[in-house]
């Protein structure tokens, strides 16, 4: 079998699944693309206040600093990342990437000749530590449209991980699937305060370490993604609360697509998105408005792309 190199983060799972699907063809070799994030920014944060002032007007001692932090952490924390020098691999796929030290990068250049390397961002590119890896990639991918033009990458939206599995008798008015963080507890605390007697809602959020226990709403681990799915089935929308820093439609706004189920976000952004349509309502964060004309509405069915991760894989031209 042909041999692939997958760099990517532990993230919800997503690792897990990329490489099932990439081994029904290949022998993968994973590595953490994050296993140096946390040493990375702590030798980035030990330079003298002076000098980290220095980096506000110097970008080119911004970004040395970055890169040389990567190194250092690569050098003397334990981790993981040299042992996907022991092959030879055909195909390099790194998810972000910008944790990976350049020198490790320079050694997959030079071991892999003919190898094609592809790198695929799911992150904003400004919330990357770093961009000066981008130069090692023969293909450039990016779920951020504006990234796209700046970069010159491919547009390409993140993958759902089930096919379009239609919907099920409504149980919910409104579902909320979330991680806990703070800005997202705060305004499901404000719409549900709003909206409880008017809609049905089904809330479930992830809280690691568990806090609030005391409400039925937090759970210590994820929801399963069958749950999730199951819960979408039977939900007429799902709210789906973005992340400030970031612009790019989350996997959500993909899922709703397989369960037919309608969307409400507060990602101003995704109005600029080709998944963006008549079952996507977009929600002020600070005056949230849901019209009941939304909520009880019927699907409407569009020619809207949400890619299952085997036919991800093949846009990006590994599978």
């Amino acid at each position: 079998m042909r041999e692939v190199l997958l760099i990517i983060p532990k993230f919800m799972g997503y690792d897990t699944a990329i490489k099932e699907e990439l081994s029904k063809e290949y022998n993968v070799t994973l590595i953490a693309a994050d296993e140096l994030d946390i040493s990375s920014i702590s030798h980035f944060r030990k330079k003298k206040k002076i000098y980290k002032a220095l980096r506000k007007f110097l970008l080119s001692v911004d970004l040395k600093d970055r890169i040389d932090a990567i190194e250092t952490a690569y050098r003397c924390d334990e981790n993981q990342l040299g042992i996907c020098l022991n092959k030879k691999y055909d195909i390099i796929l790194a998810i972000n990437g910008h944790y990976v030290p350049d020198s490790l990068y320079e050694k997959l250049r030079a071991n892999n000749p003919s190898a094609e390397f592809i790198l695929y961002l799911w992150d904003d590119a400004k919330n990357l530590f770093r961009r000066s890896h981008f130069k090692y990639f023969d293909k450039f991918y990016s779920y951020n449209i504006k990234d796209c033009k700046k970069y010159k990458m491919n547009y390409l939206s993140m993958f759902t991980q089930c096919e379009n599995v239609g919907h099920l008798e409504n149980e919910y008015d409104i579902s909320i699937i979330a991680s806990a963080h703070s800005n997202r507890v705060n305004f499901i605390n404000k719409i549900y305060k709003k909206y409880s007697s008017q809609y049905k809602f089904c809330v479930y959020l992830y809280q690691q370490p568990l806090i609030n226990d005391e409400c039925e709403w937090f759970h210590d681990k994820p929801l399963e993604y069958k749950k999730y799915i199951e819960i979408l089935r039977r939900s007429r929308c799902l709210l789906d609360i973005q992340n400030p820093i970031q612009e790019g439609p989350t996997t959500r706004a993909f899922d709703v697509i397989q369960t037919g189920t309608k969307l409400i976000t507060t990602n101003k952004h995704i109005t600029s998105y080709p998944v963006y349509g008549n079952n996507i309502l977009v929600i002020d964060e600070d005056e949230p408005v849901i019209e009941d004309e939304f909520v009880f509405k019927k699907y409407v069915k569009e020619k809207k792309e949400a890619y299952p991760l085997k036919d991800w894989l093949k846009e990006i031209g590994v599978m």
